[in-house]
């Protein structure tokens, strides 16, 4: 088994201990362990010890870091910064591979996969949103673009305006919806699907509302979001459903992806067959051949035009052409 390390920092989480432990998953050989660091955390030897037990570690580059007082020389602003110069400092860079990570972005990707499992078509979907900050704003973002009518409630409504007013300005005409300001928690339930909890503070007691829910409503906890107590019991006794998202699966499929294609490099340009071709987003010169692989090309895509984009006129001799599946697929 082959254990992977997952660190991010504790932002509004105390623990007793500078490093916490908050999960571990196991597939198919490897072994992820997710771990939170304190800023009492000295990364000079949480490293030492990391390089024991695994030889790769993804750090959440997204987090702004608290101030560090064991360690007066990485105060960066991020983990990953930290983490990178104590690899550095420690020489241990071939030993121990580090990889960047955006763990609330996992989190997003994870919610809106759940949601289009759960509801199978969300375009046209109407949902609640409690909650604007750094994963709602983006979630706001996503969901828009596939079709979800997302009512949003933030306790300081101008934040949820300026997250509202960003998406609309920037999506393009033709997305079909444009999220919703509310000013009352109530009003992101009603005439809803569901709602989503993206915020860990909640000051109302949402089985308060519980007269204004349906039989199908379902409710969504995200990350550290809790609900009042003794609401969930409430909501439990009237059969409405409660789920928290679980993250564990687009964070393995993230690290697992990562860790199968880290050797993939097409990024190149060779000469074949008399052609210049070229491949993995290498900019060509005008007439080169853009292909599948250029150290072993199989397929023709496109020529480059010489100015970052393509043509897909010309063809090559002795390769597979894109034709052969547009006429599949158009036949």
């Amino acid at each position: 088994m082959e254990r992977i390390i997952v660190l991010s920092n504790t932002v509004g989480r105390n623990f007793d201990k500078s490093v916490k432990t908050t999960a571990i998953r196991e597939i198919e050989g490897f072994e992820v362990v997710s771990l939170l660091t304190s800023n009492e955390c000295d990364y000079d030897s949480l490293v030492k010890k990391i390089i024991k037990t695994s030889s790769h570690l993804f750090v959440d580059l997204e987090k702004k870091q608290p101030l560090n007082i064991t360690n007066q020389f990485d105060q960066k602003g991020n983990l990953f910064n930290s983490i990178f110069n104590s690899i550095k400092q420690n020489n241990l860079q071939n030993k121990l591979n580090l990889y960047p990570i955006k763990l609330n972005d996992i989190t997003v990707n994870a919610t809106w996969k759940h949601l289009n499992r759960i509801y199978q078509d969300i375009s046209g979907l109407k949902i609640g949103l409690i909650g604007t900050g750094n994963i709602g704003s983006k979630l706001v973002n996503t969901l828009t673009e596939s079709g979800v009518k997302v009512r949003c409630f933030n306790r300081d409504i101008n934040k949820a305006i300026s997250v509202v007013n960003n998406v609309i300005l920037t999506k393009p005409e033709q997305v079909i919806v444009s999220p919703d300001v509310v000013r009352c928690i109530e009003h992101s339930i009603i005439n809803t699907s569901g709602l989503i909890i993206s915020c860990s503070d909640i000051s109302d007691d949402l089985s308060d509302y519980i007269s204004l829910i349906h039989g199908e409503y379902k409710i969504f906890l995200i990350g550290h979001s809790i609900l009042k107590e003794n609401a969930l019991k409430k909501f439990q006794e009237k059969n409405i459903d409660v789920q928290r998202i679980d993250v564990g699966k687009e964070l393995l499929s993230f690290i697992i992806g990562t860790l199968k294609t880290n050797n993939y490099d097409v990024f190149g340009k060779k000469t074949f067959n008399e052609y210049e071709v070229c491949s993995g987003g290498f900019i060509g010169e005008k007439d080169n051949l853009i292909v599948d692989n250029y150290k072993d090309p199989k397929w023709y895509i496109a020529s480059s035009n010489g100015k970052g984009g393509v043509n897909y006129e010309k063809n090559i001799g002795g390769l597979k052409s894109l034709t052969e599946l547009d006429d599949l697929y158009n036949g």
